[in-house]
């Protein structure tokens, strides 16, 4: 029970912090309530592995097209020890339209960039997972854009941003519940 309660409390408080929007600073705009857009967030879920023992957690964040709703990239990442990997983990789905054989770039902010090959395909898209090391973790806890570049089918060279706001607190939502299960989990 005591876990049930956690997972709860954070993910009201994950809930919470994505509704958060920064005041304009416009003294105008006070009368007149601007329409609230909240911004991009990583969710996060967890699911029992064993009775009573452990639990499996992953953060998300989805890129869709705008005017059609069509999810064109997904990217999970896994924390270290949330799944009993040694390293964080990051799986990118990707949907058709990339080229199968192409590598992956990984960038935070324009900084060092990571490459991953694409390893599987299937009916609904294209896949890779790979570890990340606690240096790129730390660079995607400090950073404000993780930028996936890729190549299309026609030859070009697209990249995505995706939004690093909310990052630090679901990856350390989801310590903190691993934390709590270990806690209550009989030894």
């Amino acid at each position: 029970m005591k876990f049930i309660r956690v997972a709860l409390a954070s993910s009201v408080s994950l809930w919470a912090a994505g509704l958060s929007v920064a005041q304009d600073a416009n003294p105008s705009a006070a009368t007149e309530p601007a329409p609230l857009k909240p911004p991009l967030v990583w969710a996060v879920s967890c699911r029992p592995v064993d009775v009573g023992a452990r639990i499996a957690c992953v953060m998300a964040q989805s890129l869709s097209l705008p005017d059609s709703s069509e999810e064109i990239l997904k990217v999970e990442v896994v924390p270290r020890a949330a799944l009993g990997n040694d390293n964080a983990l990051v799986r990118l789905s990707f949907a058709h339209g990339v080229v199968p054989s192409s590598q992956i770039g990984l960038q935070v902010d324009g900084g060092k960039l990571f490459k991953v090959p694409l390893q599987r395909s299937d009916a609904n898209g294209l896949y890779t997972t790979a570890p990340i090391g606690a240096d790129f973790v730390t660079q995607m806890r400090m950073g404000r854009a993780l930028n996936v570049s890729f190549i299309l089918s026609n030859g070009k060279v697209a990249t995505l941003p995706v939004s690093l706001f909310g990052f630090t607190a679901a990856y350390d939502a989801i310590q903190a519940l691993l934390k709590s299960a270990e806690a209550v989990a009989p030894h």
